[in-house]
């Protein structure tokens, strides 16, 4: 038995697990008579693994890190697109970390960005390495507060002293200038230095939508891409389980449309008119492209096709005629889509609509094609 002058040594040296199993180490070691430089090699190698996992925890918990992942739990059965073997090779050789890169995750909500990009972070954490988990929101909050108290020096240091940084979910709201400023001068300070982990649903000629600058915008990109890996997933569908009841009764199977009334409302009923003038989807002109927010991933990467009359979303992989945008914006039933549309025929949507989309309608303007630009940052997926 040990007295209390040994228990509380052990306590002040915090020896926790030497103290816990005081009795049992004197038994064990009566017991096989081993020498005592092999008695002392086992009580330090305890009371190293013990406090290794102290260590480790206390890493985490630090982290701030909202759910814990772990690279082994991700499904890559269901995304086939992306490359396994780069995948499982970066992470377990931790190589985006020796070499100090950034990891830029893309891809639309739900694929598992965040949760990939978490176990990257982890894995760093648990091999020994300091590590934070922060939204880009509530990373703009913290640059505003810091410019408000004159704090601003501090938390870049913090921020930039980190082994691994991942930000979260890049582009959901606008930056003000300052803010990005800042944003900026923290990936500056951590280039070359640490590893930085990014997830957004916006590829990269779109970071302009969201940043106070195109200046801004193309300042982040040279300093990012300067040693970076993509993980590109835009064609990774949604991982998260869906569980919806449609309250609603069957529609009589009499109530059927001809044929010749759906054709002539998928082809009359001009799309581009439709999305800004009717339906008022968020909606851009960029390089002689009608842009909008893609009803179903919410993502602007999208385009019309007056040849053809149909929406299509390159991040989603959706078509859409007049009645399927109309069902999915509107959240109508088949036959209710119809008869909106129906009730818009004779006064046709076109009749006033936006100028912009006008003259696109006269030339013809609109070219639904994926830019050479995007294919350059296809590193980690599958062809």
């Amino acid at each position: 038995m040990k007295d209390k002058a040994v228990e509380e040594k052990l306590k002040y040296l915090n020896m926790g697990w030497l103290e816990e199993n005081w009795e049992f180490v004197l038994k064990d070691a009566g017991k096989r008579k081993c020498s005592y430089q092999r008695f002392l090699e086992e009580i330090i190698g305890e009371e190293y693994e013990r406090r290794a996992e102290k260590a480790r925890l206390a890493r985490l918990k630090r982290a701030n890190i909202p759910e814990i992942f772990v690279i082994e739990t991700f499904p890559f059965e269901r995304q086939p697109r992306l490359d396994k073997r780069k995948v499982m090779q970066m992470h377990d050789s931790l190589s985006f970390l020796h070499e100090n890169q950034q990891l830029v995750l893309i891809g639309p909500t739900g694929c598992g960005k965040t949760g990939l990009g978490t176990s990257f972070l982890v894995h760093a954490i648990n091999r020994g390495y300091r590590g934070y988990f922060i939204e880009f929101n509530a990373l703009m909050g913290q640059f505003y507060r810091s410019r408000a108290d004159h704090t601003e020096r501090k938390l870049l240091k913090r921020l930039g002293d980190y082994d691994v940084l991942c930000i979260d979910e890049l582009g959901y709201h606008t930056v003000e200038e300052e803010p990005g400023g800042l944003f900026l001068e923290l990936i500056k300070m951590r280039t070359k230095r640490h590893a930085t982990i990014l997830t957004s649903q916006l590829g990269f000629e779109e970071w302009g939508t969201f940043l106070p600058s195109k200046y801004l915008a193309s300042g982040l990109m040279d300093r990012l891409t300067e040693q970076c890996t993509i993980f590109n997933m835009k064609d990774c569908v949604s991982l998260r389980p869906k569980n919806i009841i449609h309250a609603r009764r069957n529609e009589p199977s009499s109530k059927r449309f001809s044929p010749e009334l759906l054709r002539l409302l998928r082809n009359q009923i001009k799309m581009a008119p439709l999305i800004t003038d009717v339906l008022r989807l968020p909606s851009k002109i960029s390089d002689d492209h009608l842009r909008f927010l893609c009803p179903l991933c919410g993502d602007f990467h999208s385009a019309v096709n007056p040849k053809t009359n149909l929406g299509r979303c390159f991040s989603c992989r959706k078509n859409f005629n007049p009645i399927d945008m109309v069902m999915v914006v509107r959240k109508l039933t088949f036959r209710e889509a119809v008869l909106f549309l129906e009730k818009h025929l004779n006064g046709n949507p076109g009749a006033k609509q936006n100028p912009a989309v006008a003259s696109l309608n006269q030339t013809g303007g609109v070219r639904i094609k994926e830019t050479a630009r995007s294919k350059l940052y296809c590193v980690i997926s599958r062809e």
